[in-house]
């Protein structure tokens, strides 16, 4: 079976690794040797993203940062890697094209020696082997790509079980008969969780079933459902009985290419400072030094003409007197990584033209609690016939983020509807929400709304536009859709909440 070896192995961590907390940790990516190492060390760092579960590092960033930051960061552990082999072959296939030709492909293999080493000492925790394997219809180098991107594939197996997380059930919601439908955990945003997280339920040491996340409700609760076991964990719950739960990893088969890891998005608990100006620091792009420039340029740009943070680049923070970086207060840390940066040159009639594809991977990080408020990893391309430079430019274009998109997923603002308006016929045309001048709102901002039903889970019922802000703590919306709903929601005293709507993926994210 695929990757049986590798979940013996991670069977064996999972209960021989030293105790483990449900925080959040921080990971530091550091050396990586053998072939193609830049290229491994970037498809590391974004397996290591998408669990979702840790603060993640760069070295090439983390060493740049001043000795204060790099103190306060107090990271859990160092990833180092060795690339043993990477074979590729040429397959002729049995199937032949129309004339007849039989077809071609390139397989790839990478085997990668993966090490957990303590911070401090550097001494190797545990070391497991991560293998990809890919494929490509025209170039090995191609095959060699996409066998890489499968290494984030037993990342994510190794880090649900090298950091396991551990709670009790503490209610039963749901029932459908004798079974349990959905339980309430006692693990929430302030533990390592993420939407869709399994967990084993323990009667004592007898696994009688299992958990999937089902909502991350508050800091230390979470909305589960029952997948396994529903009868027997009922009748647990309801003779008094302390079941535990244990998160287990997925199996790679039938789920981790169906089943998405995404922290869910908690709309009943904003945190306390969520409307302020946020500041952030920009380390500078890592990884390619000839995309490198061209990416730091475009983000300064960025950051210069976003109206709802104040950013500033490390040059700009080393610069300040030690006063003034004692009386700043940096919320979050924006890091850029470039992968693999190819350029292909095609001659032409009197011209060549240059074609650039630049991997990245973009990671806004909460400098207080380690979390990931916004990651971002893709591919992009740049076609020129200037020159190679160009090319890279035009790529590095088309990776940079919007600024205002960034700062809409990852500092979303929380506010109420405080009075409606402007009503017609039992739907509501304008109203007054409770955030203005001293938050930053600006006009042209989109809203959803969300009321709290009767099984206590906020519902989405409509959306509003800032027309003008109004004062201090006001702003005037012009309803976009659900009028009704939200009229009928305000009249009939409904807890409502108003919750920053992200841009528009072509009108916010990419660039043209």
């Amino acid at each position: 079976m695929k990757k049986a070896f590798l979940f013996i192995a991670l069977a064996v961590i999972a209960f021989s690794a030293m105790a483990q907390d449900n925080s959040r940790r921080t990971v530091i990516v550091g050396e990586v040797s053998g072939k193609n190492a830049s290229v491994v060390k970037y498809q590391m760092l974004c397996g290591l993203a998408s669990t979702t579960r840790l603060n993640i590092f760069d070295s090439r960033q983390y060493n740049k940062l001043p000795q204060v930051m790099r103190d306060a960061i107090q990271p859990d552990a160092l990833f180092t890697a060795q690339v043993d082999s990477i074979v590729t072959r040429k397959v002729t296939l049995r199937t032949t094209d129309h004339n007849g030709k039989p077809y071609t492909k390139w397989e790839s293999y990478s085997y990668i020696t993966l090490q957990v080493r303590d911070p401090k000492t550097n001494a190797v925790r545990t070391t497991t082997r991560l293998k990809g394997a890919g494929s490509h219809s025209t170039s090995a180098d191609e095959a060699e790509a996409a066998a890489m991107l499968t290494i984030a594939n037993d990342l994510n197996a190794f880090i649900d079980n090298y950091y396991v997380v551990r709670g009790e059930i503490v209610s039963l919601n749901e029932v459908n008969g004798n079974k349990a439908k959905t339980v309430t955990i006692n693990l929430g945003s302030a533990a390592s969780v993420y939407g869709n997280m399994q967990f084993s339920v323990y009667n004592g040491k007898e696994e009688i079933g299992s958990i999937q996340m089902k909502e991350i409700n508050s800091s230390t609760k979470s909305t589960c459902k029952v997948t396994k076991g529903a009868e027997a964990i009922k009748n647990a719950i309801e003779e008094g009985t302390t079941l535990t739960v244990v998160s287990h990893g997925l199996d790679l088969i039938n789920e981790l290419l169906t089943i998405e890891k995404t922290t869910s998005a908690i709309v009943s608990e904003p945190k306390p400072d969520c409307n302020k100006m946020h500041t952030i620091l920009y380390t500078g792009a890592v990884g390619n030094s000839r995309a490198n420039a061209a990416i730091d340029q475009i983000m300064y740009q960025e950051l210069r003409e976003t109206e709802r943070l104040y950013a500033l680049t490390l040059e700009q923070y080393n610069s300040l007197s030690a006063d003034q970086r004692n009386s700043l207060v940096i919320d979050g840390l924006l890091t850029a990584t470039l992968g693999d940066c190819r350029t292909e040159r095609e001659p032409g009639e009197g011209y060549t033209s240059y074609t650039t594809k630049v991997d990245w991977l973009f990671l806004l990080t909460d400098i207080k609690t380690g979390e990931i408020l916004y990651s971002d990893f893709s591919t992009a391309s740049g076609l020129s016939i200037d020159s190679e430079a160009k090319s890279i430019e035009k790529a590095a274009n088309m990776v940079a983020v919007k600024m205002d998109y960034l700062v809409d997923k990852a500092y979303p603002i929380y506010t109420t509807i405080t009075t409606l308006d402007e009503v017609k016929k039992d739907k509501v045309k304008t109203v007054t929400i409770g955030v203005g001048s001293s938050s930053p709102v600006y006009k042209g901002m989109k809203l959803q709304v969300y009321v709290l039903n009767t099984e206590g889970e906020w519902t989405s019922i409509g959306e509003l536009k800032v027309k003008e802000i109004t004062g201090t703590e006001s702003a005037s919306c012009s309803v976009s859709s659900g009028a009704a709903e939200i009229y009928k929601a305000f009249e009939e005293s409904g807890v409502t909440r108003v919750v920053t709507k992200p841009k528009s993926l072509l009108g916010g994210l990419l660039k043209f």
